[in-house]
């Protein structure tokens, strides 16, 4: 969708950042006067605005007005007000900021290859230009000028929600327990580890189907599914929410090239303004270096590039990870995954702001327990009961960087021929 011209454009931003501080937060952060205002005097005013946001100063519509005439930017006040109130009550303005900032980076990119074209005329090295286009391209998308931000600054973001948003699933026992403090913040990463064929994808997209019900937009990229598994498993979930939420899920499959992976999470950033990223799973995702460096290495080195993206592009992850098969003489819930059990470990540990381990206990027959009614599995120890559903899933939290109440307390779901479905709304 496209709106207006852009000298237009360009004074509704002004002025909606005049009228609403968390537009003026957003396009602080997202817009590059030089680039994306195209008319000068447009250009000078949005800077008065992001000089006095940026210092603390108060952003007052008279103030503005009185700015703009003083230091020359427009003729008089009647011209000043009429830029300053052009917005007239149009508070739409995220999807108009990024599309200033789409015409912006385009004109720059077109101005950067005639640059370009010049420049392979008289240098015929194709490493430096390869270096200069991709230092160029970096330029077309990359928010404001300034690269850092004071306290004051990032607290107001915090305040607008601009950065580290909760998202929110809906769901008392995550949003109130699990996930009070941390988990589900934009900015952070998350990490669950599951053994093979234990139900790390059906728990994810268990999330995700919550996820949507909430209208949070998530990416959702598989290293070893198809794309409509994940999609008939999300589905699965919503079941008649289905259509309505289908076009905020959006589905990477068929490669594990780290680098490919981390492109499709830019492009989904600006194309399609997603909140969340959802990997399955980290283990099988290569390096560009993978074939010389060991494979804990590689999934380090894959942890801390994704890790990067989502904090810079204000994005909540959630990292899955498959744990090695345990050693034969460990028994029981013995088997239940160590987060030391995964490659990668280390870096895992490093960004992931909770980590979580999840099992099913009915893989292991020792732990099937046969009743006059039906099959069930044993109860881990300490829980005030002996036997659980034989279709149980359990999963707990074992390291978190904020001291939560449930640390090594289990959520219990039950994975059935109905669905993958929360069973209590306590922990165990």
């Amino acid at each position: 969708m496209r709106y207006w011209n852009a000298p237009q454009l360009e004074e509704y931003i002004l002025s909606v950042s005049v009228q609403n501080k968390k537009a003026l937060s957003i396009a602080t952060s997202e817009l590059n006067s030089m680039r994306d205002f195209k008319e000068p005097q447009n250009r000078k005013a949005f800077g008065i605005l992001e000089s006095r946001f940026r210092s603390g100063e108060d952003v007052d519509l008279l103030v503005i007005i009185n700015d703009w005439v003083d230091l020359g930017v427009f003729q008089n006040e009647t011209e000043a007000r009429r830029v300053a109130t052009c917005a007239n009550g149009d508070y739409e303005f995220e999807p108009k900021i990024k599309e200033l900032k789409r015409i912006g980076g385009m004109r720059k990119a077109q101005q950067d290859i005639v640059k370009l074209n010049k420049d392979t005329q008289e240098n015929t090295d194709p490493e430096k230009i390869a270096q200069k286009a991709f230092e160029m391209a970096k330029n077309w998308i990359t928010g404001s000028q300034k690269k850092y931000h004071s306290g004051a600054e990032i607290e107001q973001r915090q305040k607008n929600q601009v950065v580290g948003e909760k998202l929110i699933s809906g769901i008392p026992l995550l949003d109130s327990v699990l996930y009070e403090s941390t988990g589900q913040l934009k900015s952070t990463i998350k990490a669950t580890i599951f053994r093979e064929k234990h139900g790390k994808t059906r728990h994810a997209c268990w999330e995700v189907a919550q996820d949507l019900r909430q209208g949070t937009k998530v990416l959702y990229i598989t290293l070893e599914g198809a794309d409509y598994e994940i999609k008939d498993n999300i589905k699965d979930v919503l079941q008649d929410e289905w259509d309505p939420v289908a076009r905020n899920i959006f589905i990477k499959s068929g490669t594990v090239d780290s680098d490919e992976i981390a492109s499709a999470i830019i492009e989904a950033v600006f194309v399609d303004d997603i909140d969340k990223v959802v990997i399955d799973y980290l283990q099988r995702m290569k390096h560009p270096d993978s074939r010389k460096i060991s494979e804990n290495e590689n999934t380090n080195r894959c942890c801390s590039t994704i890790t990067d993206l989502c904090v810079r592009y204000d994005l909540n992850a959630h990292y899955l990870a498959q744990a090695r098969q345990p050693e034969r003489s460990i028994h029981g819930y013995g088997n239940v995954p160590k987060v030391h059990d995964v490659y990668g470990s280390n870096q895992i540990i490093k960004d992931a702001s909770i980590i979580m381990v999840g099992f099913r206990p009915k893989l292991l027959e020792e732990l099937i327990i046969e009743t006059p009614l039906s099959p069930k599995v044993k109860a881990p120890d300490g829980i005030g009961e002996s036997e659980l559903p034989i279709n149980s899933v359990l999963l707990k939290p074992v390291l978190c960087r904020k001291k939560i109440s449930c640390l090594h307390k289990w959520v219990h779901f039950v994975d059935s021929d109905f669905g993958y479905k929360l069973h209590r709304q306590d922990m165990l």
